[in-house]
């Protein structure tokens, strides 16, 4: 489970009126990751799928079939991260296996983030 470190401003929390506070990402392997929804709405595919209620998705969980428990382990501490050094001017570029690289590239190309 991942969480944030901090307490959400008043436009953060409006942001997320009406959305569930959590998201469970699910990979293609079952595995469940529970994610805060503000780091979620780094990636805009999330964000219409959390959000717009014609999706099965907006229930809070979302099952990505294509992509494995490692590279979405990867992506969504990227979506931490991002999160987390969105205004900073010293912020550390994000690091991950050399060997995930592909994937996590893919990944990331495909949710848009």
């Amino acid at each position: 489970m991942f969480s944030l470190p901090f307490d959400l401003t008043p436009n953060q929390i409006r942001e997320l009126e009406g959305l569930p506070k959590r998201v469970i990402i699910i990979s293609k392997n079952c595995v469940k990751f529970s994610v805060d929804t503000i780091v979620c709405l780094e990636s805009p595919v999330i964000q219409t799928m959390i959000s717009n209620t014609t999706f099965k998705e907006s229930k809070g969980t979302i099952r990505f079939v294509g992509i494995d428990d490692e590279t979405l382990e990867q992506v969504i501490r990227f979506f931490y991260h991002k999160f987390l050094v969105r205004d900073s001017p010293s912020a550390q570029p994000f690091s991950f296996p050399p060997e995930l690289a592909l994937k996590v590239m893919m990944a990331a190309d495909y949710l848009m983030c």
